[in-house]
């Protein structure tokens, strides 16, 4: 948790407003690891603020980032204050939209969904995630993409409120992704990965 306050608070932060989620956008997308050249890991943080809770079944989406499972499957990992939360990640071309919205979505493109599944694993039944007392760090989502290139984009969530009057709310805001890899640098950074992959292959069998 204090790693991830610590990096909260050099980063920008993106909101949407005062009823949604905040995720905070690691810029620039860091290169990992630097012996495979071209690939670069976009990191986002989500935060629930004060007064906030997802109930199973609540999500956020970042919509129309490119080739979000090309490299490897997008992760999202807790944080230390909601270790034994139980989230699952998806990717689709299409939704999921938060209800009542119409978010600007390109079929043809990736989107990427982190869904709360249980707020507490280790106790029986379904349980709501709530942030009482102050902001709450749900986690870190990252994407691997072939490049560091910024497009814009949205993010949509949905989540609920601890109030019987507003007991729900729909949110859409701006956000960074990765803009779409030229065809031909795509391609080189396949060839370059297999290439990796082939010298990795060799020195296990020499060992």
């Amino acid at each position: 948790m204090k790693k991830l306050l610590l990096l909260v608070a050099s980063l920008s932060v993106m909101l949407a407003n005062s009823a949604g989620a905040t995720i905070i956008v690691v810029d620039p997308p860091a290169r990992v690891p630097d012996f495979t050249p071209g690939v670069f890991d976009w990191t986002y943080a989500a935060v629930l603020f004060p007064g906030q809770s997802m109930k199973p079944g609540d999500f956020f989406t970042i919509y129309d980032f490119p080739n979000a499972n090309l490299l490897s499957a997008p992760n999202f990992g807790v944080t230390s204050g909601d270790d034994n939360a139980l989230f699952s990640v998806s990717v689709q071309n299409s939704g999921l939209n938060p209800p009542k919205t119409g978010p600007a979505d390109n079929p043809n493109i990736s989107n990427v969904t982190v869904t709360l599944v249980d707020g507490d694993s280790t106790t029986g039944g379904l349980n709501d995630l709530t942030a009482s007392g102050g902001a709450l760090q749900l986690g870190t989502l990252i994407i691997r993409s072939p490049t560091k290139t910024i497009a814009k984009s949205l993010f949509g969530s949905v989540l609920d409120k601890n109030s019987q009057d507003n007991p729900s709310t729909s949110t859409i805001g701006p956000i960074d992704v990765a803009a779409i890899p030229e065809p031909g640098s795509l391609a080189l950074l396949l060839v370059g990965l297999a290439a990796c992959g082939a010298v990795s292959f060799r020195r296990k069998m020499v060992d």
